[in-house]
């Protein structure tokens, strides 16, 4: 699995504006690749979310996240147009 960067801390103290926009979200039954990068049993419900990121109006960033349900059964939409972060604390 691949650690990742907030894309907003190399932005931070500069006067770029970050900002997202989910393209899809739904929840789906893990396949044999989710599985193994989850951890999780096959077929177990996994949130799906592709989110383009902007700076400055400019798509820079193209996220596709994968999240057990049973971790975050009261994700919604909203949280995820902002920062993971917050949610993974």
């Amino acid at each position: 699995m691949r650690v990742r960067f907030p894309l907003t801390a190399p932005v931070l103290n500069t006067t770029s504006n970050c900002s997202n926009k989910v393209l899809q979200f739904m929840v789906l039954k893990a396949n044999a690749h989710i599985t193994s990068q989850l951890r999780v049993k096959m077929g177990v419900q996994v949130y799906y979310v592709r989110r383009l990121r902007f700076i400055d109006d400019e798509p820079v960033q193209l996220e596709d996240t994968w999240m057990p349900v049973a971790l975050f059964p009261d994700l919604s939409l909203r949280d995820r147009v902002n920062s993971s972060f917050p949610i993974l604390n």
